[in-house]
């Protein structure tokens, strides 16, 4: 092990120079060496500030359990840096701490963080997948901002806010799903994010900001679940194809919210209203409450329509079942006699009993062929 050179500081300080480490009161100041492999000895408790910047020949670094901190520009532009442990103790991570970490694949972020700073991540162009900690309540600006190959982000509940540019120019993200938790998202957030096909703004959303979702070419279904958010003069939705727009409340509660002023000059954008409550459990759809709308589409992602689920929606006209669907219960459409309509992508799914008691002048669509139709029982 090498030797440690004591370093005159002033009184109460104390600092050394551990190899190619220079630490002081518990703070990595700064790295020296030219390893790709680096192990940051026990006791440090902060990266500091710039305390890897630019280093190019770094490939892997090892954080000792006693890191609290990794501070400011830390490792910025470790264009080489492949691999890095984030040890069970970390508390926070700084601004842009690993902002153009161009080689940084995958992050494994510990259940003790509690903050991510402003650009922590951001231009790191190979990072695919984020699942953020429980404890971290707030992502702020631009901290994945570039992160051009980032596909997946999981965001748990009880985080509440998405500030600026947070994920723009995420160029492969497709898979986000906000949490029931969240009450704002920032300007710009997911501008210019062209492989996000859909979105579900939750029902605490009290706020979003300008060009949120700017720009992202394929976003065509918006779900939106809060019902009279503030909303910024300038569009949420800007160069955005937005096709269908599925909207938790009545018509009557559209028309008088801010949401209204942003469609209704696009005559091309279908809309739906209030499609009730699904009560779903395992992929199992349990229970539906009949809202105002009477063509319902189950969600995609159910496996199994309960029995009677559907029993005595009498204003119900049409119903579409997603090809997720590999069962139908017994009853399931009993003593809907307005069901005019039921259109069923799912391929030969198991049907129990009598599902579809209705009335006679009910027009079944099928996706499968008439024998795998027969096949189905």
């Amino acid at each position: 092990m090498a030797a440690f050179v004591p370093l005159l500081r002033g009184s109460g300080t104390t600092a050394y120079a551990d190899g190619d480490f220079n630490i002081e009161d518990g703070v990595l100041t700064r790295y020296s060496g030219t390893a790709e492999e680096v192990v940051v000895p026990d006791g440090v408790t902060t990266i500091g500030k710039n305390a890897f910047n630019s280093n190019i020949t770094i490939k892997k670094v090892t954080l000792p359990d006693s890191v609290q901190v990794i501070d400011d520009y830390a490792f910025n532009e470790c264009r080489n840096l492949v691999s890095i442990n984030f040890p069970e103790g970390l508390l926070r991570i700084e601004w842009a701490a690993f902002a153009k970490c161009s080689s940084l694949v995958s992050i494994n972020l510990p259940e003790s963080l509690t903050s991510i700073s402003l650009g922590s991540f951001s231009g790191c162009v190979n990072l695919r997948k984020v699942t953020i900690p429980s404890k971290v309540t707030v992502l702020w600006n631009w901290t994945f901002n570039g992160c051009t190959a980032l596909e997946t982000v999981n965001i748990p509940n009880g985080f509440i806010g998405i500030e600026n540019s947070l994920f723009s120019y995420c160029r492969s993200l497709k898979n986000v799903m906000l949490p029931e938790s969240l009450t704002y998202i920032r300007g710009e957030a997911f501008q210019s994010c062209p492989n996000l096909t859909k979105i579900t703004i939750p029902a605490n959303v009290t706020e979003i900001g300008d060009n949120a979702f700017k720009d992202c070419e394929t976003l065509e279904t918006v779900n939106i679940l809060a019902l009279n958010p503030t909303l910024p003069e300038l569009a949420v939705f800007e160069n955005t194809p937005v096709k269908t727009v599925h909207y938790a409340g009545t018509e009557a509660q559209w028309q008088s919210s801010a949401w209204a002023g942003m469609f209704t000059s696009d005559p091309s954008v279908t809309f739906s209203y209030d499609p009730g409550e699904f009560t779903i459990e395992n992929g199992v759809l349990e229970k539906f409450t009949m809202g105002n709308e009477t063509d319902i589409t189950v969600p995609y992602g159910v496996t199994s329509i309960g029995n009677k689920v559907f029993d005595s929606c009498v204003d119900l006209t049409s119903m579409t079942l997603p090809d997720t669907v590999t069962s139908i219960g017994d009853y399931a459409f009993y003593g809907c006699n307005r069901l005019t309509s039921v259109t069923i992508y799912a391929k030969a799914p198991s049907i129990e009993g009598s599902p579809f008691n209705f009335s006679l002048a009910a027009t079944v669509n099928y996706a499968g062929t008439e024998s795998e139709w027969n096949a189905s029982g």
